[in-house]
């Protein structure tokens, strides 16, 4: 066995010369070299005789792990899982331990979830219990941070919330500090974002507070309230600021500017402008100046337009000269024309409504007789029409206008033994006064008369 070792190399004999020169160890040496190689040798037969051993006889238990994963699964009995567990040499109480130590619960979100929504108590323990605090400990994380948890699963209001509940005095500055606090905002700029937080007022409510001396114009800084920091916190560029205190500017209405021009407050050229810079063009701006001027002649130009219109009516003016007259007031020939036809019609309608006038008061008055009133009406160009109509409403009143004697005249005509005393009293009863009006009126005339009738 020395200087080279059967199926090695010269090397490892030369290595081992020394140990080997051992009897002893050289025994144990050999012995476990030949049981690795035999092992070797062998270790494909021994597998196939295991598998047909096993085959015919499959006996092997399932792995502790796998047991605890089926019955917490579902997928075993507890009872047979505890069997499995008993050929590891597992009792069934220290089975019924793993189970319940087995398995994860829901997510720390999720217990604190359920816990808010009053689906889950906040406390209890043990291995049936479902809790936040049972959750918590049968998760990865040491119970010590059970109560933290608990603490934490509640959430603040967001930094844009407590801003906006501290700006509406929702809250005071120091809740809404804390809070801010909280969401991991440092006090100095909390107090930035208390500033920049709200709008101001619209800039026409802002130009109308300057403009009435409310707030002055100028005036830059978180607590100022000024024309010029109101523009910086609203949505509008800064750049847009001069030009909103520009329009603090007002300028008056064009109807304003037109009735001050007419009472010539304002000449030609500061009407213009006004104008111009209220936003008429330049054209729009000098017809506005023009209607001015023709506004303020109006009342005389319609009075001398009245006058021309009665001297041409009267026959002094020919329709010519009154048409002249008429445009050189200012009005065109269409409206001149139109405004002689209504007077030529204005004048016409009062003749013919003389001439009816008279015709009606002279036949109702039993003055003329039918057919006269015919002729004047023909003589006037009535249409016949409206001519019957108009004579049969007269012929009704011209029926009803009669002339009748008074009680006065019934008395005295009794006096004077024209009527007796029985037609006397039935003259008055036809004049409406009743029996024993009739008989008081008639003695007062005639003095006492017998066959005095009953007061009504």
């Amino acid at each position: 066995m020395q200087g080279t070792f059967p199926g090695f190399g010269v090397g490892i004999g030369g290595r081992f010369a020394g140990f080997l020169a051992n009897p002893l160890l050289e025994q144990i040496f050999v012995w476990q070299v030949l049981q690795q190689i035999t092992g070797a040798i062998l270790t494909p037969e021994m597998a196939g005789l295991t598998q047909e051993i096993f085959r015919v006889n499959p006996s092997l238990q399932l792995p502790l792990s796998e047991a605890v994963n089926a019955v917490i699964r579902g997928h075993l009995a507890l009872a047979d899982g505890a069997t499995e567990a008993a050929l590891s040499g597992i009792k069934a109480s220290r089975f019924q331990t793993l189970v319940d130590n087995a398995g994860e619960p829901p997510g720390i979100d999720f217990l604190t979830f359920a816990y808010r929504r009053h689906i889950i108590p906040e406390k209890g323990l043990g291995a049936d219990s479902v809790s936040l605090e049972q959750g918590i400990r049968e998760s990865a994380l040491k119970n010590k941070w059970a109560p933290v948890i608990e603490a934490m699963q509640f959430i603040r209001p967001s930094v844009g919330d407590t801003v906006d509940a501290w700006v509406q005095n929702q809250i005071t500055e120091a809740v809404a500090r804390e809070i801010l606090l909280q969401n991991g905002i440092a006090d100095a700029d909390a107090t930035i974002l208390y500033d920049t937080r709200g709008r101001p007022p619209g800039p026409g409510e802002l130009i109308e507070m300057a403009r009435r001396g409310k707030i002055p114009v100028k005036g830059k800084g978180p607590t100022e309230t000024s024309l010029e920091q109101g523009i910086y916190e609203s949505a509008a560029k800064d750049k847009w600021e001069p030009v909103y205190e520009a329009l603090m500017e007002y300028l008056p209405p064009p109807r304003t500017i037109t009735a001050m021009l007419r009472a010539g407050t304002f000449t030609d050229a500061e009407a213009l402008d006004l104008f111009q810079r209220s936003g008429l063009t330049e054209a729009l701006a000098a017809k506005y100046v023009a209607n001015a001027h023709h506004e303020a002649t109006h009342a005389t130009r319609e009075l001398v337009k009245a006058d021309v219109l009665t001297l041409y009516a009267e026959g002094v003016y020919d329709k010519p000269t009154a048409a002249t007259h008429l445009e050189s007031l200012g009005y065109s020939a269409a409206v001149a024309e139109f405004e002689l036809e209504a007077i030529e019609f204005r004048y016409l309608k009062g003749l013919i409504d003389k001439v009816v006038g008279r015709v009606h008061s002279l036949y109702v008055a039993h003055k003329i007789d039918g057919q006269a009133a015919l002729t004047a009406l023909d003589q006037v160009n009535i249409p016949a029409a409206q001519r019957d109509q108009l004579l049969q409403v007269w012929g009704l009143e011209r029926a009803d206008n009669v002339a009748t004697l008074t009680a006065a005249e019934v008395v005295h005509a009794a006096k004077l033994n024209i009527y007796s005393e029985a037609q006397a009293l039935a003259e008055l009863a036809t004049l409406g006064w009743g029996p024993h009006d009739a008989w008081v009126r008639l003695g007062l005339g005639l003095g006492a008369i017998p066959n005095t009738p009953e007061p009504a």
